[in-house]
């Protein structure tokens, strides 16, 4: 069951609406068909054009989203899989991504 999450420094309450409307929206365009960990990246990627200052990938004069970091616990696996994700300043460069896959520990998670 997909579960959203906001917070910000302008405000919970300001960028929690516009952000779940984004997350319901992909869920109502995609439904559970579409591999969860894509319409996660997605969902992290949007942007909103009119309201830049309220967007999941926020950009203020004070203030921009600089990096995404998920974590995946995969029980099955016995593994976690840690992704980190640097955001560029500039247009056309790419992210910079470094993942790390770890053992899971009986006991610690879950």
């Amino acid at each position: 069951h997909p579960v959203m999450a906001a917070s910000s420094g302008i405000g919970d309450h300001l960028v929690e609406p516009v952000r779940r409307a984004r997350f319901e929206s992909m869920l109502d365009d995609h439904g559970s068909g579409e591999d969860p960990a894509a319409m996660q990246d997605a969902f992290h990627a949007s942007v909103a054009p009119l309201r830049p200052h309220l967007a999941v990938r926020t950009s203020r004069p004070e203030a921009r989203t600089v990096a995404t970091s998920v974590v995946e616990v995969n029980r099955s696996a016995g593994a976690v899989r840690f992704t980190h994700r640097d955001l560029p300043a500039e247009e056309g460069t790419p992210d910079r991504v470094e993942v790390r896959t770890l053992p899971l520990v009986r006991g610690v998670v879950g």
